[in-house]
């Protein structure tokens, strides 16, 4: 393994602990919900509940497809339908708009996990560097609950 890729791939296990997908966003989305297509908070939480719910159903299904069609081809789908559905959102009127966004998200967000991860195992494997991947995955996960702690803290010291 070129020395310049291996440290491409650690930087990225790194990077990708402190930008999780849709980390920031939720605080933004919230907002968007309630005040720019004028639903209310119990809609809301009815359109994230249908989100979670969405993303266990098509979980399973979600890992099939990536094994049968190849990682790096779902990856990039499931990011395609991720920016489908804010687009769909920025051009939503009202709640129905907002469920087909948020149905759209779901299925995005479900190709994509565990993706990201096994592409990564796999170059490592490919090179003989398992146990790196094991070191680099569980520091990058220690560091991933440590920020999100300290985030989770300030934000209860802003309150």
């Amino acid at each position: 393994m070129s020395r310049s890729s291996y440290k491409t791939q650690k930087q990225y296990m790194f990077l990708s602990a402190f930008f999780p997908t849709q980390a920031f966003m939720n605080a933004v989305l919230v907002i968007f919900y309630l005040n720019y297509l004028d639903i209310t908070m119990s809609q809301y939480l009815y359109l994230d509940s249908i989100l979670f719910i969405s993303i266990a159903v098509t979980e399973l299904p979600s890992g099939i497809i990536s094994d049968y069609f190849g990682r790096k081809k779902i990856l990039i789908l499931s990011k395609c339908l991720i920016l489908i559905s804010m687009f769909l959102l920025l051009y939503s009127d009202g709640f129905s708009d907002a469920l087909i966004s948020i149905l759209v998200l779901a299925v995005g967000n479900s190709l994509g996990s565990g993706n990201e991860e096994a592409i990564l195992y796999e170059y490592f494997a490919k090179h003989q560097n398992i146990n790196d991947y094991k070191i680099l995955n569980s520091n990058r996960n220690s560091i991933f609950f440590y920020y999100e702690f300290y985030l989770l803290h300030s934000k209860w010291i802003c309150i």
